[in-house]
């Protein structure tokens, strides 16, 4: 008797069939390792993984979905979402989805203080895990509430080729 798949399972499926850039990251719980010959303590490289798919930002966190405390104010717009990341959106728009930990628990900053948040970030439903960014070429920030310290950036979007830059910062305890 098969046992009905897991939530991430089905979510997996969904982004393979996606034609959006990919991006994955896993980030985990850890301890620092030791750079031979010195003093200093490092996490480990980031491992990215460009694939088919949707923009998939992996978090892997042992932790129950609830609003957060300090977590940006942001409305679910599926509509806003659909245009931007749907079946007949432009490919090159930067989609992302999260796994285990959503938009209800971060923080979202844009460079541009003038932009409203609430406006600018398109949140496919109420698992708040999947998500688009109105104008792409808007930098901007995720600081995830969790971890105290993690922090995805990004900035630098492209709309001739849809390349961007993506970085990552993280604390002690934590390793991608």
């Amino acid at each position: 008797m098969k046992s009905a798949p897991k939530e991430g399972d089905v979510r997996r499926k969904e982004l393979e069939k996606s034609s959006h850039s990919s991006f994955t990251l896993n980030l985990t719980s850890s301890s620092t390792h030791q750079v031979p010959g010195s003093n200093t303590k490092m996490l480990a490289k980031p491992n990215f993984i460009a694939t088919s798919g949707s923009f998939a930002l992996v978090l892997m966190f042992s932790v129950v979905s609830a609003h957060y405390p300090g977590a940006s104010d942001l409305d679910i717009n599926s509509n806003g979402y659909e245009a931007l990341c749907g079946k007949d959106s432009d490919r090159k728009h930067p989609c992302f989805t999260h796994w285990w930990i959503g938009l209800d628990r971060a923080v979202v900053r844009f460079d541009n203080k003038a932009l409203d948040v609430r406006k600018e970030v398109m949140v496919k439903d109420d698992y708040w895990t999947d998500f688009g960014m109105k104008d792409a070429s808007e930098a901007f920030s995720l600081t995830y509430l969790d971890t105290n310290t993690a922090q995805l950036f990004y900035s630098n979007y492209n709309p001739v080729d849809g390349c961007y830059d993506i970085e990552v910062s993280i604390s002690t305890g934590w390793m991608l």
